[in-house]
């Protein structure tokens, strides 16, 4: 039974964060990126944050997000990271189709993973930030 289930994965997109905040000033937003050939579907995406500040246990509301259909490398803007989150860990859970075959994939920035001496350029976005594909 288990068995008959394919678990193809797609590594066809990611979720991309960029600081776009002013000078001196952070501001995190976070995007999905289609980075492949094929159009992606009925785009789901769950971001929940968790974990400690301060020595408080903090967690975020679970937010959903549908964001539809994306052509061939393309972004859409998922949400803005409120202050204070960025420094909790941050869960992105993505559901999305491509044909008729689902795909689906948890994306996790663990705790201090956004700061600046990790960003990179991210193809499709042409901005530096932090990547997961």
């Amino acid at each position: 039974m288990l068995k008959d289930i394919d678990f193809t994965k797609s590594e066809q997109v990611g979720i991309g964060v960029v600081d776009e905040g002013t000078e001196g000033e952070t501001s995190w937003t976070v995007y999905f990126i289609n980075f492949g050939p094929d159009k992606v579907e009925t785009v789901l995406v769950s971001s929940r944050g968790y974990g400690e500040i301060d020595g408080k246990k903090v967690e975020t509301a679970t937010l959903r997000w549908m964001l539809g259909d994306l052509e061939p490398e393309t972004i859409c803007k998922i949400e803005e990271m409120p202050e204070g989150v960025s420094r909790i860990t941050n869960e992105f859970w993505v559901s999305y189709y491509i044909g008729n075959k689902i795909y689906d994939k948890k994306y996790v920035f663990v705790v201090d993973s956004l700061t600046v001496s990790y960003m990179t350029n991210i193809p499709v976005l042409n901005k530096k930030g932090i990547l997961i594909k």
